[in-house]
Formats: C-alpha cells, structure tokens, sequence
C-alpha cells in the first residue's frame, strides 16, 4: 500500500555517533564515514565466491573482492584519501578489513571505499597477509594498535604495499603532467547557473584530453578523483553509492561563488574579531571590513527575528522547535497552521541564509573541513545559542527560527543525492517537472496512441480485484480468477500499461528515469509520473488498457502454463485487504490497531478518489472467487518455499499528517529566502499501529494482504520467465552465488534451526532468528540473466507489477510489448535471435543502467524510511516533551539489532516505533526489557532510552 510502513530488519539508527563508531584503525588517523551506515543485514557477507561466477553477475564490484584496490577518504579532508587494498569481511558484521599502502590495516564499511579497481592485486598475495591480520573487529585490538606496532609483517605485506605505492606514484606522475587543467576541474566544466551531471570518465576525457572514456585508465580516473576532491565543496557525489556509479555532481559557478563569497565575509569578520581585542561584543562593535559589516548585520537582524520566534515556539536541543503556542482547529476553511510574513533579507543577508541551509538542511559541508566550522560562527556571534553544543541540528533549528523553513520539516527532502526535481537543485530538472505536471490542456503533446491497440484482449465476464487503500495514490494491479474444467485455474495479474502510451525518450519517461521511484512520505509524495495523467490515463479502472501476467496453477501451487497478453481491465472492483478479511471472516480485519494523535482532531469525510466495495458488497460469487484466490495464493507459497525459501510478513504502520480539511499531506513549501516566514500552528499527526510482537508468520499465508503480495510474485516470474524464453534483453534480479568458505549457509542454518523450530512451535519465528538466517543469506543482485532468488524461492525473477511508480517496471514493459508487437506482426513466437533489433533496450544499455538504477532504489528506500521515522519521531517529541499524548511512564522494548554506536536498536512493543537502548552491555537480539524515554531527537530521528529491567532473555539457540 502506498502509504504504509514495513518494517525493515536493519539498523534503525542515522546518526553522526553511530557512523563514526563503525571504523576501526590502527593508527591515529580518522575515516570519513558514509552519510548512512546503517547497512543492512543482506549487505553484510564473507562473500568468497567463485571468480568466474561473481566476475559475470557482479561486474562491477558491488561486493569487493580480495585484491581491489580501494580509495578511503578520511575526516580530514584537507589530507588526501588512503590507498588500500580488500582484504575480507569480518564475519557477519558490516566491517570489512582493508590494508593501506603504509601497511596498516583498517576495520571500516564498504561504503567507506568510493572508488575500486577491480582485481589490481593477485588474491594469493591477499592470502598470505591472513595470519596476520585480525580475524574480528575488536575494539581493544584497536586501541593497542595506538600504543603498539599491529602491522602486517613486511616479507608478508611488502609486495602488496610495492603494488599500492606503485600506484600512487603512477598518479602522482599523471597529476604532475596535467596540474595545470586538474587544479582548473570546476572551471573547465562546470555550468555558469545550473547543476550539472557527469561521470569520473566523461570529466577525466575533458581534463586529461581524451578522446574516449575507454582511453582512461584506473591511475587516470583515480588521479582526477584526487582532482575533484581537493577542489573540496566545487564537486559532489553520493558517497554510499558512487564507487559503482561514479556520478558526480558538478555544482554551478554561481553555488560555489556564493560559499566562497560567504566564507570570505565570514574570515574578515572572525580576523576583525580576533585582531582587535576590545571587540567582545560583535553586535555593537565597528568593523572596518565589508565582510565585518555584513555579518554584523545580518546577525543583529537575526537575533530580533529569533526572540520574536520564541514568543511563540520554544527553542530545544532536540534539532527541531517546540511546537506552537497557538492552534487552529481544521476546519473546511481553516488549516491547522498559517503563515506570516516577517522581515526581509537584503540580497547579501540571502547568500549567508542559502549558506547555512547549504549546511544544515543539505548538509553540503560534510567532510570539508575549511567549511565545516563557519557556519557555526555565526550561531556563536547571534548570542542566541551560548549554552549548547554548536551541531548541525541546532543549525537547522536556526533556520527555523529565521523563518527560513518550516519547524516540522522533512530535511531528507533536500538531499542533492535523492534530487527531487522540487527542490531545485538543477534547474532543468524542476523546469521539466513543472512542464509536465502543469494542466492537462494538452495530453497530446506528451502521451501518443495506443501501440498496443490493434491486439489487446478481452476478458469478459471476469472480476479484476483491485485490493488497496482508499487513499493509494495510483492502482498499478488488479487480480482475476478463470477457473477451467479440469479443476486448474488461470490467475490473471492485470497491470496497468504506461509505455504503450509513452516513448522511452519522451519527457515523461526522461522524469521517472530519474525519479526511479514515488517517494512516498507523509507530508508529500513525490510522484515518478505526473498524477494527472496516470489517473485520466492509466490507473486500473473499467476499461482500462494493461498488460496482463498470466498463470495456470493446480491445486498443489504448481504453475502449468504461462503467458503474457495485451488486454482491458473490466469489472474491476476497489477493495481494502481488511474488508476481504471481514468478508470471509479470517486474517488481519483491523480490530488490532490502535491511533497514536497529536495535534487534534484528523478531519473526517473527505472525498474518496473512488468508489470502493465494503465487505457487505461482496456477492456469494465473489466471496466464491476470493476464496478460492487465498486458497491458490496458500499453495502457491507452499510450493515457491519449498526447501530453505522462506516467505515472512513484516508489520504494517500507517503514518498521516493533516494542515488542512481535503486530504491528508501538507504539500510543498520549500525554503524561504528573500524574507522571514513564521510559520504559527501545527500539523496534526496520526499513527496508525498496533502492538510490537518480536515473531513474524512465516509460510502458512492466510489473508487478503498475503494473497496480493503471491501473485505479484507470480506475476513477476511469469514475465521474467515470458522473457527468458524469448531472449529478450532484461533486468533480472536474484541472489548471488557465492562459496561461504567454512561458514554456516542459510540453507544450513533453515536446516538446523528455523525447520525445528517451526515443527516445533507453529509458524511464528522470533525476529532474531530470521535476523539470523538473513545474515548467512546471498546478497541480492542485478543480472542480465536470470538468477535463483533465495528469499523468495524463484528460478526467474523480475519487477513488472508497479509501472506506474518504478521506473525499472517500466524497462521490461517496453520490452513486452515491442515483443508483442512483433509476435503480432509474425503470428508467432519470436526466437532469441530475432529480438535484439526490435526490442528498445540493448543487453549493454540495460547492463549500463542497473548500478545507477541500484543506487537510486537504495536511496529511495532509505529516504521512504526516513519520512516515517521523522514523524513518528515527531509525534513522540510532543508527547514526551509537551504532553500532546499520554505516554505510559515506563514502557517495553525488544531489541531487533546487534549494537549500533552508542546503543541497541530496539522496537517499542506497544506502539511498534523505532528506539535506541543506551546503557546495556550485554543485550542479546530478542531480548526483552522494561524501559523509560529520556531523549527524542528529532534532527537525528532517534528515540533514546535507558533500562529499567530486563525482562526476559531471547531464546536461546544452540550454536
């Protein structure tokens, strides 16, 4: 459902603390650490696999291997990054062991590496450093490692440092010999107003004077990485992920010209400050400079702006404000909140407001250190914040005190990695979203006629059972049943068909390329294709076109026949999952959850998009039909779980937030520069949930929710394998086969505890087992080719049920109904070498797309996680703090992660919200404790809480 909350067996933490607190050095030096380290559980193997095997379906390196050379940046950023090679994973943790060039070893992440050459050095040289190196990460080892010599012995180490010196002397040579143009990169190819993209090897052809990318080598692009690095805020880059999509982000002339303008102000300002000793008081001081001056005054107009501010919300330290002192009932022309318009910022006092957004809000400074301090000067020089620590949060707090954004903002909307075209940070961006979402005066001119309309079938007389929210935004698919007279049953997934209307290279496309995915968040969803038109156009409904995924079962589950079809959708009825439910009288009918408030009341009566059938509408047919769909679905389960395939429902959670009477949602209202904005009264927040059990169903699927979520898997399959057959060119997705080494596989493990488990205790299985069997899992994976998908129990696996809001949905459809259209053409079936020319994607255009493709999808789900996590932290902040909502005074956790940081992430059972247990050295995964809240940090969206009791231990597993 669009706008629900699974929960999700990774870390639950985001903050600085936590980061920094998965490196291990031994020596003095410090890593930068990755903007989110909270890698999960299915990123986190030994991954010892066959060469061969891992070199075809892991081209790019997204796990690294024993001999990549690797660039770690460190927090001093005024220091060049460390060379090092791969040399293992530290067994099920999310630390990998490199060896730098001074042949030190360091514990960090993958994600600490941003640039590879694969395979630089031979494995067995890799080898020969084992005995040497340790085999866990040990913090005590890590702290000798400061007093005493723990490096590698040189007869061991000294060939493999040799080959990472070479290296740096090799670029060092290249930088030598192009100085001129790399210490120029921003100036060479950066735009006078906009932010550009590029590559590493589209820039390295334009600084080293190459004529191809393929002309680049390894010590090339390193050398112009070192380029781009030392030109420090002029250049960015999604650290997580730009080691496999070397992306960068060339920022404008004018953005860099601003932060260089206001660094200078800001330098005359604090020389002034420190040359004349009898300035203590900045705001009545005369400063000689210009840059003295503007500061001056800008924070003398601050401080009048923030004392006003507090008459009416309260500052904290929590990176947020209190909440209004003034409410406003929602009413049907009355919002919960309005705004105010204060004073203007001159043109100069502008640049020093997008400065400090730049670092609070956007968090653009992060690893440079000749930036990182400035911003807090001017905290410091307003006086207004003497007693707190001078953070980003209480930066970002400023900017809501100056009116510059709002005090409940979403920060992650303004992340450059994420790029909604709303934020505007590149200018083409957002002017070709506007275009496209303006009135739909002209459809025409961006959606042509139906390519598949000469052959879409009919299928009269069969319900298509659309089961969603009322409130989903769009209806990708819809579910019919046509049973046979031998007793099997065709189960059609009808999908609604965006690229029979679109070509690939239209506007429309080009947006959800990319936008990859709807982000959906509770203040705002961010659509990947206009609203308008996938409702007027696309959105299943009566008569609608799709493309319809197609499978014949029998009793058992088993799939007999399949096929993909053009068709219409007839018949079709809107149902929520819960009112199947109450229909047929089983599963999850929503008795269960409860309503968290704050704010007031959520206005009721609203219009419904459309119309939707309640359980009391369901006829004895369609009670006949669902039915014998669950019945179907249950089997089918069984058969795809068959062996170590385990199929497991996570929780659901519902977070709304409400300014006004229509619809849930506050809209866009991005950043106030050119004047104060205050903004007085709240949203009203609503979480919908139920109480925290640490077990989850698995296998045995009995409801409306469970069934949908089958046959999508059908569907999926049935397309991946419909284009297997034929050859045709596609993204696939499935585990990667890798050899363990000597450790426990997760098939072993099914084997040894989750079967006896199960047989023993029914088909719920405690959260720290499935933890558990998900670290010795495969990694999933991206191939051209099919590959066995382990979780789920498929041979053939691609996505193809949501078009309207995946971006990757929307490859294989366009590669269906080229086929399609072809078969049509042909009168039969099109074999592997007659498809290549008529398909609009090539192998290698597909194979180019999918680590981008990957990047985005993780930043995306990570952005969805954090929308719901920052107001269901929100809603917690004005209960514990403001008494908005009657909190029990202790309450209960379990914990659902090893330790993170400075605590153990844990789940509040009664209210099912994420939390951080500090002060327990000895927690186990599982285990149950007796609690009391004592910090909710908005900024950070981490709820913080100490022990009272352990209640009970996990059970306990044998090893």
């Amino acid at each position: 459902m669009a706008s629900s909350y699974r929960f999700e067996l990774t870390n639950q933490t985001n903050s600085d603390d936590a980061a920094n607190s998965t490196v291990r050095w031994n020596g003095q030096d410090r890593i930068l650490p990755s903007e989110d380290q909270d890698s999960s559980a299915l990123d986190s193997f030994d991954m010892m696999g066959d060469s061969r095997s891992l070199e075809n379906l892991d081209p790019h390196h997204r796990l690294l291997r024993p001999g990549d050379l690797v660039e770690i940046l460190l927090a001093d950023s005024n220091r060049d990054p460390v060379i090092a090679v791969f040399v293992r994973r530290l067994g099920f943790s999310i630390l990998s062991q490199f060896l730098t060039s001074t042949g030190k070893w360091v514990h960090a992440p993958d994600a600490s590496a941003t640039f590879a050459v694969p395979n630089y050095i031979k494995p067995e040289l890799v080898d020969k450093m084992l005995p040497y190196l340790p085999e866990h990460d040990d913090a005590d080892m890590n702290n000798q490692g400061n007093l005493f010599d723990l490096s590698v012995p040189r007869q061991a180490s000294g060939p493999v440092v040799s080959r990472l010196l070479n290296f740096q002397k090799e670029s060092q040579e290249v930088y030598r010999r192009y100085a001129a143009r790399l210490d120029r990169a921003h100036e060479l190819v950066a735009d006078p107003e906009d932010l550009k993209f590029s590559t590493l090897g589209r820039i390295g052809m334009i600084l080293l004077d190459r004529k191809n990318e393929a002309d680049l080598s390894p010590v090339d692009l390193f050398t112009v990485r070192l380029a781009l690095t030392r030109s420090g805020f002029a250049f960015g880059y999604d650290r997580r992920h730009h080691r496999l999509t070397a992306t960068i982000y060339i920022r404008s002339k004018t953005q860099v010209a601003m932060i260089d303008q206001v660094r200078e102000w800001i330098r005359q300002y604090r020389d002034e400050m420190a040359q004349r000793p009898g300035l203590k008081d900045p705001l009545h001081a005369k400063f000689q400079s210009s840059g003295g001056q503007i500061i001056q005054k800008f924070i003398k107009k601050a401080r009048v702006v923030i004392k006003e501010s507090r008459l009416d919300r309260e500052p904290t330290q929590m990176g947020c404000l209190s909440p209004s002192k003034k409410r406003f009932e929602i009413t049907e022309n009355q919002d919960s909140y309005r705004y105010r318009k204060g004073v203007e910022w001159s043109p100069e006092e502008q640049l020093i407001v997008k400065f400090m957004e730049a670092w609070a809000c956007q968090r653009r400074f992060r690893g440079l250190g000749n930036l990182i301090a400035q911003p807090s000067l001017i905290l410091r020089a307003t006086g207004m914040y003497n007693d707190v620590q001078l953070t980003t949060g209480i930066g970002f707090m400023f900017l809501q005190e100056i009116g510059c954004v709002v005090p409940w903002e979403n920060r992650i909307r303004y992340d450059e990695n994420l790029l909604i075209p709303q934020s505007e940070h590149s200018q083409q961006l957002a002017k070709m979203s506007l275009l496209i979402n303006k009135p739909r005066a002209n459809p025409s001119a961006l959606i042509i006629p139906d390519t598949l309309k000469n052959f879409r079938q009919e299928k009269d007389g069969i319900v298509t059972y659309c089961l969603d929210s009322a409130s989903a935004h769009e209806i990708d698919d819809g579910i019919s049943l046509e049973p046979q007279a031998d007793g099997t049953a065709w189960v059609h997934v009808s999908v609604a068909n965006p690229t029979a209307f679109l070509e690939k290279d239209s506007m429309v496309s080009k947006v959800a390329q990319h936008m990859t995915e709807t982000i959906y968040s509770p203040e705002q969803s961010y659509m990947m294709m206009p609203t308008w038109i996938t409702q007027r156009f696309f959105s299943l409904d009566d008569g609608r076109p799709c493309l319809r995924f197609s499978a014949r079962l029998d009793d058992e589950g088993n799939v007999l026949e399949y096929d993909v079809t053009a068709g219409y959708t007839r018949e079709v009825k809107f149902i929520d999952p819960s009112e199947v439910n109450k229909a047929l009288g089983i599963g999850s009918q929503g008795s269960e959850y409860f309503t968290l408030c704050v704010g007031g009341t959520p206005p009721e009566g609203q219009k419904k998009a459309k119309k939707m059938t309640t359980a009391e509408d369901i006829n004895p047919q369609m009670k006949r039909d669902l039915e014998r769909l669950i019945a179907l679905a249950n089997r089918r389960g069984a058969a795809r779980g068959a062996g170590d395939a385990l199929q497991f429902s996570f929780r659901e959670q519902d977070v709304k937030v409400w300014g006004n009477y229509q619809s849930p949602g506050l809209g866009w209202h991005g950043s106030s520069f050119d004047a104060v904005r205050y903004t007085e009264g709240d949203p009203i927040i609503q979480i919908k949930t139920k109480q925290y059990t640490p077990h989850t169903k698995v296998g045995g699927r009995t409801d409306a929710s469970d069934m949908v979520q089958e046959f999508m898997l059908l569907a999926s399959y049935v397309g991946a394998k419909w284009l297997h057959d034929r050859g045709v060119p596609n993204i696939y997705r499935g585990s990667l086969p890798v050899l363990e080494k000597g450790r426990e596989t997760s098939t072993e493990y099914y084997a040894r505890v989750i079967r006896p488990y199960t047989e023993k205790n029914g088909n719920l299985v405690p959260y720290h087992l499935l933890s558990e069997y998900l670290l010795r899992s495969n990694p999933g994976t991206m191939a051209m080719e099919p590959l066995k998908h382990d979780q789920l129990g498929l041979t053939h696996y691609s996505r193809v049920t949501s078009p309207l809001r995946r971006y990757c949905d929307m490859l294989s459809h366009w590669q269906i109904g080229a086929v399609l259209v072809e078969e049509h053409r042909k009168g039969r079936k099109l074999q592997p070498q007659e498809v290549e020319a008529i398909v609009p994607f090539s192998r290698q255009t597909l194979e180019s797309m999918t680590p981008t493709l990957r990047a985005r999808e993780d930043r995306i789900k990570r952005a969805k996680r954090w929308g719901q996590n920052i107001w269901t932290t929100q809603l917690l902040f004005r209960a514990f703090y403001y008494g908005e909502m009657e909190l029990p005074k202790t309450l209960t956790v379990f914990i659902t992660q090893a330790r993170s940081g400075i605590g153990f992430p844990c789940m509040f059972k009664e209210f099912e919200i994420p939390c951080l247990l500090t002060d327990v050295e000895d927690g186990r995964l599982g285990d149950e404790y007796e609690v009391q809240i004592v910090q909710v940090d908005v900024y950070n969206t981490q709820t913080k809480v100490r022990p009272i009791r352990l209640i009970s231990r996990a059970n306990f597993v044998p090893e």
